[in-house]
């Protein structure tokens, strides 16, 4: 009988889902009245310097270095490379070119600059994973971004030979997006990102306590 009058008097006291909803609290803590820790667990802390670190090798590091290179460089101060283009994709490296002198460079159009992922990029004349080069013998002018992880090589241009394909140096810029990049990416990198490490923490607390 005891235990049949706590079951009842928890199910009174347990607050319904839309209460919970309306409530801040539950949302951050998962519960309506938390009470403190008296000392936060030290992994706590362990957990917030691993967030830091790939909040800065995810976020900051290729947001600050998107931001330095979002001008495009004048047309005069792009370099030129000839070769043949033996790999396309929609994910960075978006173009592979075997260069005459027999190197391959991997090569990227202007997306967000984020060296430990693979961002997708291109420009729409040139198909879904930038296909309408694959194996024409091309110039392409492109540019090196500064203070990156890794070199990168940023087409702005690129002709095949024959002239049945190709994208201008105007088409790209129109079609890079760099702004809205650097928008949406700081929205969730400066807002989102440590609200939710704010909220992951908390209710790591909280758990504790209950403990």
């Amino acid at each position: 009988m005891l235990n049949d009058a706590t079951s009842i008097n928890q199910a009174q006291t347990e607050p319904t889902l839309a209460a919970k909803l309306r409530s801040w609290k539950w949302w951050v803590y998962g519960d309506m009245h938390p009470l403190p820790l008296e000392k936060t667990p030290w992994h706590c802390y362990a957990i917030l310097a691993i967030d830091l670190v790939l909040w800065l090798a995810f976020f900051l590091h290729p947001w600050a270095t998107t931001w330095i290179n979002r001008t495009p460089p004048d047309f005069s101060a792009l370099q030129t490379v000839h070769g043949k283009v033996i790999t396309t994709s929609s994910r960075a490296p978006h173009l592979w070119l075997k260069a005459d002198n027999g190197s391959q460079l991997r090569m990227m159009f202007p997306t967000f600059l984020i060296d430990l992922q693979r961002p997708l990029g291109g420009t729409k004349s040139l198909g879904p994973a930038n296909a309408s080069v694959m194996g024409c013998q091309a110039t392409v002018w492109f540019d090196k971004p500064r203070y990156t992880l890794f070199e990168h090589y940023r087409i702005w241009q690129i002709r095949c030979d024959d002239g049945s394909e190709g994208a201008s140096y105007d088409e790209i810029v129109a079609e890079a997006g760099l702004t809205q990049w650097l928008v949406w990416t700081a929205m969730i990198g400066f807002l989102l990102a440590p609200l939710l490490v704010f909220i992951q923490l908390a209710r790591i607390k909280q758990v504790l306590l209950k403990k």
